[in-house]
């Protein structure tokens, strides 16, 4: 089975842990690396790129897919693909932050999907710790 890690978000957390990942993946064991990207932005162009020369594959909703085309970024999957692909998802957004404080209130260890867990990356949190689908 395909090891396959997948960042949603490219903000201040998402950026460096898909570096991280694509740059240790022989170490760490991963298969894949990809991440995906909501907003089509000229001013990410060079930092998508580069996480995209080093390895990483990029995937975006199918409704913005030709803006990410005109920027001349290269698309290897559809966001929903890419989820469906992952064994570890790692949501990086200030959305994904929201959805784990609601979904653990009151509860003493987040809840995670029978088939992946959905995390925020923080740094009392390693990719080790994180749940995979078998």
């Amino acid at each position: 089975m395909k090891r396959i890690v997948h960042v949603v978000g490219t903000g201040t957390i998402g950026e460096p842990l898909i570096g991280l990942f694509t740059d240790f993946r022989d170490r760490m064991g991963i298969d894949e690396v990809t991440f995906h990207k909501r907003t089509p932005l000229a001013s990410d162009k060079s930092r998508l790129k580069h996480l995209i020369e080093r390895g990483a594959k990029l995937a975006v909703d199918e409704d913005v897919r030709g803006e990410f085309e005109k920027l001349g970024h290269e698309i290897s999957y559809d966001a929903r693909e890419a989820l469906e692909r992952a064994t570890v998802v790692l949501d990086c957004t200030p959305a994904g932050n929201e959805t784990r404080r609601s979904s653990t209130r009151g509860s003493a260890a987040p809840r995670a999907s029978s088939r992946r867990a959905a995390s925020s990356a923080s740094a009392s949190r390693t990719p080790a710790a994180s749940t995979t689908r078998p």
